[in-house]
């Protein structure tokens, strides 16, 4: 398992586009969200090369002006109960 979060710097105007861009991305979600055009998402992968993959697409998407990892995570999650 890998998590991971990034900070998104778009466009103001062209959030809603990068917000519904990032949307249809499987395995992503954005947990915050300012008209000025930043975002945070969270990635949640099965491995390090799928999570990659998933930030390389969120850089590539139109009007997104960067995309910085700012926390990574691997490792087995061990359930509570």
């Amino acid at each position: 398992m890998n998590i991971s979060s990034l900070v998104v710097r778009t466009h103001p105007a062209a959030v809603d586009q990068v917000v519904a861009a990032i949307d249809r991305l499987d395995r992503c979600e954005i947990q915050y969200r300012h008209a000025r055009g930043r975002l945070v998402v969270t990635i949640e992968a099965d491995t390090s090369e799928q999570e990659l993959a998933i930030f390389e697409r969120i850089r590539a998407l139109k009007h997104v002006l960067s995309a910085d990892l700012v926390f990574s995570y691997e490792g087995e999650i061990e359930d509570e109960a």
